[in-house]
């Protein structure tokens, strides 16, 4: 009896164990939507320190705002709520952190934003998940549904569309909520600094003056400024530039009584 009855229920328990597998395990994991700039509401609580408390314990704090993701390193947060910082507008370009609310703004630069900024670390994060897409990365299926991307302190979970809809973070401790996310285009990246002061360098004009000349030849090369003087300058200078290291020869005292 016991028999005929495990060859009748086992084939239906296999069939629906598979069919429970077949969704999630079997289905192709969806591509994220992060190989450009996004819109999206954003609800964050994050673990922190009161400025000016003594305490070391950390104090849970949440806001709410929009978030616009311009391209790797480009963001954009504007705080609705809570009340009391709303209308605050966050920017970051190139690690470079903005803030303002009202007349009031300030800016960062990347060495000064602190370690446990939760807007920082925000940004950071899907920066470093998107990277890691574009380098091979992937999804795999989440326990409770979804699709979970876990690695280097971040865990985020995707929907079926590859659409992100939460995120954590254990160093500095985050999360996030996503909603009403949109796609968007990407920002064009500027020049860096070294490749928008290297051109003037190099096109100098013959007839520069000698202080810029002199400028130019000490950030660049360790040629004698004379060098380039005497091209620009009268024979008469030039003669007087080219006979002064004479003076040097034991002989001159003597020619010269």
């Amino acid at each position: 009896m016991k028999h005929s009855f495990l060859k009748i229920f086992t084939p239906i328990i296999i069939a629906a164990g598979l069919s429970a597998c077949s969704v999630s395990d079997l289905a192709p994991s969806p591509q994220p939507k992060f190989d450009g700039g996004f819109t999206c509401e954003c609800t964050v609580t994050a673990g922190i320190i009161p400025p000016g408390s003594d305490s070391t314990e950390e104090t849970e704090f949440a806001f709410s705002g929009n978030l616009k993701r311009l391209g790797a390193g480009f963001w954009e947060l504007e705080i609705t709520s809570p009340e009391t910082i709303a209308g605050m507008k966050m920017s970051s370009s190139d690690g470079e952190l903005s803030s303002s609310l009202g007349e009031l703004s300030f800016d960062l630069a990347p060495e000064d934003v602190p370690q446990k900024s939760p807007v920082y670390a925000l940004f950071t994060a899907i920066d470093n998940m998107s990277a890691a897409f574009e380098n091979g990365a992937g999804l795999t299926s989440g326990e409770e549904g979804g699709w979970v991307y876990t690695a280097d302190g971040i865990s985020a979970v995707f929907d079926g569309n590859g659409v992100i809809t939460s995120l954590a973070l254990s160093s500095p401790k985050v999360t996030a909520q996503f909603t009403n996310f949109t796609e968007t285009e990407t920002v064009i990246e500027t020049p860096s600094e070294s490749e928008t002061t290297s051109a003037p360098l190099a096109t100098i004009p013959e007839t520069a003056s000698e202080t810029t000349v002199t400028s130019a030849i000490s950030e660049t090369t360790p040629l004698p400024v004379t060098t380039t003087v005497s091209e620009t300058s009268s024979p008469e200078t030039t003669a007087s530039e080219t006979t002064a290291p004479q003076t040097e020869n034991t002989t001159v005292p003597t020619t010269m009584e």
